[in-house]
């Protein structure tokens, strides 16, 4: 079986793919089609307001290595800023990423995606800062203050595979977009969407007949297991 996966860039995709293919015995290949573009302004600031606030959110892995490794390599003492605050991220890989740099518990939201943050925010009631995307559709809740640490730009140079895959994986809507500008590749079977974003942006590029539906639980590896069930 052949998968493809797309992500934006990274230089853990070379890990990824080959602990991928080696755990679920499948030849898997990663389709990079964007490039993490960190707003170093907006990453100062989150520095200098984190003392306000009692909950730090993290909405990906991206926005975690975008402003750990800013932080290190700018203010490497600065990491006192997070004792006593209680950090959230949505979803088991980005909070395994902040445990990379802080040895501290996680909350992880029952859900991995917005909607079930929104509402996690909602009963808290205590100042939340959410550190995300600028594609990312805003919450507007009067207990959090979202700021914008990064964003995706579509790469000027994309390797596009020539193979045939079994299945395509699109973890995001936006990577989504582009994967429908630039690449002519369609699957033997089926294109699989990680969440219901990513769904919703699908079905407006192929019939759903060459959907499969999402797992309940948003990442790559439950998406394999879905599709291996």
């Amino acid at each position: 079986m052949r998968i493809l996966i797309t992500r934006p860039e990274s230089c853990n995709n070379p890990i990824l793919q080959e602990k991928l293919s080696r755990e679920f015995r499948i030849h898997v290949d990663i389709l990079e089609l964007a490039k993490i573009e960190p707003i170093y302004i907006n990453i100062e600031k989150a520095i200098q307001i984190i003392p306000e606030f009692e909950y730090i959110c993290w909405t990906s892995q991206n926005g975690v290595e975008v402003f750990f490794t800013y932080l290190l390599r700018k203010f490497p003492d600065r990491l006192e800023i997070f004792r006593e605050k209680i950090l959230v991220a949505i979803g088991p890989m980005t909070a395994q990423k902040l445990k990379d740099f802080l040895d501290t518990e996680v909350i992880i939201p029952e859900k991995y995606e917005s909607d079930f943050l929104r509402s996690m925010i909602i009963e808290l009631k205590n100042r939340c800062l959410i550190l995300r995307s600028a594609l990312a559709k805003p919450m507007g809740l009067p207990n959090a203050y979202e700021l914008h640490i990064y964003t995706l730009i579509k790469k000027e140079n994309i390797y596009l595979p020539v193979q045939r895959y079994d299945y395509i994986i699109l973890t995001s809507a936006f990577l989504t977009k582009l994967f429908f500008e630039v690449v002519r590749i369609f699957p033997e079977k089926a294109f699989v969407p990680i969440g219901p974003v990513t769904y919703r942006e699908l079905e407006k590029h192929v019939d759903k007949s060459l959907i499969i539906k999402y797992p309940s639980s948003y990442t790559i590896k439950d998406t394999i297991r879905k599709i291996l069930s």
